[in-house]
């Protein structure tokens, strides 16, 4: 379960460090860059709901 944890916490945190990086920049308001912004709170939210799971059940 140890394992299981650690693997979703760093995937959570590379992707905080990946938004922080994405969102340094302003962007276009083009269709692709919120589609890829809905993209990233999908992955979000799916990591985080996993590892609240993971906590939780096991």
């Amino acid at each position: 379960m140890l394992v299981l944890i650690k693997t979703s916490a760093a995937c959570l945190l590379f992707m905080i460090y990946m938004v922080v990086f994405y969102y340094r920049k302003p962007h276009l308001p083009i269709r692709s860059a919120k589609l890829f912004q809905w993209l990233i709170a999908a992955a979000l939210c799916n990591t985080s709901f996993d590892l609240i799971t993971i906590c939780t059940v096991n």
